[in-house]
Formats: structure tokens, sequence, C-alpha cells
């Protein structure tokens, strides 16, 4: 996948990113001086040891990982099927999304991502330090804009594994096959949290008395 390809077909790219082609040109003129003052800030940390302009050059330019970071934001696609489209190892795509791109477009583009819904801040003598909300009612205190909130669990199914304790734990009574589970927080407009991977033997219930023992 590529930019100048899929600017061919307007409805898709609208479809991919949530943006027209014009709007993608005006957001990457924005992030393209963010994103190289945050690799300026990375390359001269002072733990860094490589010297300057050392390491390997990145394989897309900035226009592809946008694009890369639009489709993973929007489409909330797993990281193995962005290495597949953009022809990168997975490791990359990990480290340029949560390293580089990611803390950049955040500076630029307001998304669900740019706070963490289910963690509260709180002040000490040592300054910031954040603390995971245990309630409903830690959230709500937290959150008070939020006059409601959704959670819910979907299943994937998974191959059977081979070994008996792995087998065990992703076989779901529910769905009567092997399934891995993921739990959703949203609003009526935006998609809060998502925990994933978790075995198919869990109950919904138990997720969320787990985010929530109070629930």
């Amino acid at each position: 996948m590529t930019v100048t390809r899929l600017r061919r077909k307007p409805r898709h790219f609208h479809s991919f990113t949530g943006l027209t082609p014009v709007e993608f040109d005006r957001l990457l003129l924005e992030l393209e001086p963010v994103y190289h003052e945050h690799l300026q800030k990375q390359h001269t940390r002072p733990d860094r040891q490589r010297a300057f302009g050392g390491g390997r050059r990145g394989a897309l330019p900035l226009a592809e990982r946008l694009l890369m970071g639009l489709v993973s934001l929007r489409l909330y696609v797993s990281q193995s099927l962005l290495s597949y489209l953009f022809d990168l190892d997975e490791s990359n795509i990990s480290r340029e999304l949560n390293q580089r791109l990611l803390p950049a477009l955040l500076l630029v583009l307001p998304v669900p991502l740019r706070e963490a819904p289910l963690r509260a801040v709180q002040k000490g003598d040592d300054g910031k330090r954040r603390k995971q909300i245990r309630t409903v009612e830690e959230w709500f205190q937290t959150h008070p804009e939020l006059k409601e909130v959704l959670v819910d669990a979907t299943e994937q199914e998974v191959p059977k594994p081979k070994a008996r304790g792995p087998r065990k734990q992703r076989f779901s009574g529910k769905q009567h096959q092997h399934t891995v589970k993921t739990q959703v927080v949203t609003t009526t407009k935006q998609i809060l949290h998502v925990f994933g991977g978790l075995p198919g033997c869990l109950a919904d219930v138990q997720l969320l008395r787990g985010a929530c023992p109070r629930a």
C-alpha cells in the first residue's frame, strides 16, 4: 500500500484513513517539522551510544509512515496486517508506531490515544505519577464529562493449541471452539481502551471485575 496508489481511489483513501487526500497533505505538512524535532530529541538524548546520523535509514518516506499510522488508528488492524501491507517487519512496525510516529502525530492530530482514560493522574511531592483506575466511582470522578461507558468483550477463533494447558485455557465454552478474547471500553463516540489477547475460557464478567473490582 502506498499513498500514490491509494490517491487513485479517493473513496478508499477516506475509508482507510478518515481523511481526504487534501486533508492528508495538510496533515503531512504539519507533522513533518514535529516528527523531525521528535527524532532530533531521540538522537541527542544523553544515554544514546551511537553517534548522531548512525544506524539504518528508514525504508518508508514520512508520507507512507503517516498513512500506516492513520490506517492503524482508523481500522485498529493488527501489526501483522500492517507488516504485509507496507512490506516491513513487525518489529519495525512496532518501533515506528510506538517510539516515533504516534508520539509526534498526537501533538498535531487529536485522537482517542491522546490520553490514557483508564489511568488517573495524581500529584505528589515528587511530581506526577499515574495510578490505575480501579472502580467505576473513580472512573466518573476522573472523567466527569463522560455520562456513560460501554464495556463489551468479543472473541476471535484461533488454531487449536497442541499443548494441553494452552488448549484448555483457549477453549471457550460459549463459542465451543478455541478463541482469544478482547475487552473493549467505549463511549458512544470513541474507543477508550482495548485489552486483548486474553484466554477464551475467561467469562466476560471476570474481565469486567478484573478491570473494576467493584463492578
